[in-house]
């Protein structure tokens, strides 16, 4: 008896290009349902993913993806993750406390 194949569901692509501070909030919403349609079509190869990712995410995710240094293993978007969060400057949000005070 033959299997039947599903479609691979359409993913919007990532808005690489919005704010950098809010950027993050986006991105682990994005990540988390990518990661849904990845459980659901029983996708577990790590290179499948990734290759997933990069064509889900759209040109200027990978366009981004490109410009990040030691790529290649397995699970790179946790690159992505740490590139596209916000990176918090303990020194100047201690300096914004203080002006409240």
């Amino acid at each position: 008896m033959a299997e039947a194949k599903m479609a691979m569901p359409t993913v919007p692509n990532f808005e690489v290009h919005t704010d950098l501070v809010t950027r993050g909030t986006p991105w682990a919403k994005w990540l988390k349902r990518f990661e849904s349609v990845m459980v659901g079509f029983n996708i577990t190869d790590s290179t499948r993913k990734q290759a997933l990712l990069l064509f889900y995410g759209g040109q200027d995710m990978q366009d981004e993806f490109d410009t990040l240094t030691e790529t290649g293993e397995d699970k790179d978007y946790k690159k992505l993750t740490a590139h596209f969060t916000p990176k918090v400057n303990a020194d100047y949000e201690t300096i914004l406390v203080r002006k409240l005070m």
